[in-house]
Formats: structure tokens, C-alpha cells, sequence
């Protein structure tokens, strides 16, 4: 599991209390997910929180400037591209995966799940519906997740540092097109969207596939 946390600069004592609270909920994951990435425009992140990030696998994500500026000695802040060419990567990889019968079976029972927990939440609901609507149609036969044209090394050519947010998620919709892809959407799609929510003001938390508005 992933998880996708989003940070606004605001208060300082807001952001302190942000900070805190971040720290306490990660605490109580139970198993640790397998990397946390935490997204902010903060020049001046606490200490305390970066003392504790390998406990958290934590991974602090920021724009280019704001690292070259302000932590460009910390290997604990990423930038954006870097976040994003790792989103694609893992996008590659599972939009390759042959899923058996069981796995299928066993998502569309966690999607179900994800539905009732979230039944008020209407981007949640209607988009695990429709990744269930997507399985059914998608695999009537025994080749799944089978595409007409596959290129794992689909990362090769893209120069990632050199491209904003939305050339990038035009390149990928341009590549998935001139490859014949026809795929499900992934929680990385999704995630796309949510950040364009960000850079327009608003405020995210999200977990593994699961986005929240705060």
C-alpha cells in the first residue's frame, strides 16, 4: 500500500498541528505501508517529523525550486517529477500484469468493500464502481489484462524533468492511445486529478487508492 499525503502552507500553528497529527496517525498503521509520500510547498518542514520519516517510510515530495533552494542537501525531499516518473513506472508494471481469476475475484470483493466504507463519498463510490464495471467488461476471456500493443520500457523516451504536470498526463494519454491500450484506471489516474486539485487550492489526504478531501 501507498499512501498520499497533500499539505498546504497556512497557519504555522495549523501546520504545526498538521505535522503532529500526521505523525500519531502514522504511528497506528498497522502493517506499515510500504512508502508514504508526503506532498508539500513548506520551505521549512520540522525537524522532528524528518528524525522520524525512516520509521514512517516516509518520503517528502516538493516542487524542484523549493528543494534546490531549501533542502538540496536532504535525501529525504524528492521533487514532483520524481514523484511522477515513479507513479508511472509502477503504472507500467501493473498495467502489464496478467491478473489470474482469483486476484480479479478478490478485487472486485475489495472494490465492494471499499464501496460500502465510502458510501458517502461520491468520487470514491462511483470510481470503485466503476473499476468493478471495468473488470466485468474487460475480462471475458482468458487473456487478461492483454493489450494489442506492450511496451514495458514505455519510460525510456520521456525526458520527465523537462515536462510540466499536464504535458505530462497528455503524454501519457497520447501513449496509451498510439498503443492501442485500452486499460482500467489506475489509482495513479486518479491521483493526476487530485493533484491539479492542489496547485488550484484546494487541500487532499489520500490513502493507497482511496482520496479524501479535507
Amino acid at each position: 500500500e501507498t499512501i498520499f499525503i497533500f499539505s498546504r502552507n497556512g497557519n504555522p500553528e495549523e501546520e504545526d498541528s498538521f505535522y503532529a497529527r500526521i505523525a500519531q496517525d502514522l504511528d497506528r498503521l498497522k502493517p506499515k505501508p510500504d512508502k508514504i509520500f508526503l506532498l508539500t510547498l513548506n520551505h521549512n518542514l520540522p525537524s522532528d517529523l524528518f528524525a522520524e520519516s525512516a520509521d514512517f517510510n516516509l518520503q517528502f515530495i516538493t516542487t524542484k525550486s523549493i528543494k534546490n533552494k531549501h533542502y538540496a542537501n536532504n535525501d529525504k525531499v524528492r521533487t514532483l517529477e520524481e514523484l511522477i516518473y515513479w507513479c508511472k513506472e509502477k503504472q507500467c508494471y501493473w498495467d502489464n500484469y496478467k491478473f489470474s481469476w482469483n486476484e480479479i475475484d478478490e478485487i472486485k470483493k475489495l472494490f465492494r468493500e471499499k464501496i460500502t466504507n465510502y458510501s458517502k463519498n461520491r468520487l470514491l463510490k462511483n470510481w470503485y464502481q466503476e473499476q468493478i464495471d471495468n473488470l466485468d467488461n474487460r475480462f471475458s476471456t482468458e487473456k487478461i489484462f492483454e493489450t494489442s500493443h506492450t511496451n514495458i520500457n514505455c519510460l525510456e523516451n520521456v525526458e520527465i524533468n523537462q515536462l510540466k504536470l499536464e504535458e505530462f498526463r497528455r503524454f501519457i494519454q497520447n501513449w496509451q492511445a498510439n498503443n492501442g491500450f485500452k486499460k482500467i484506471q489506475s489509482p495513479y489516474d486518479l491521483f493526476f486529478e487530485l493533484l491539479e486539485e492542489k496547485y488550484r487550492g484546494r487541500s487532499f489526504f489520500a490513502m493507497g487508492s482511496e482520496f479524501i478531501e479535507k
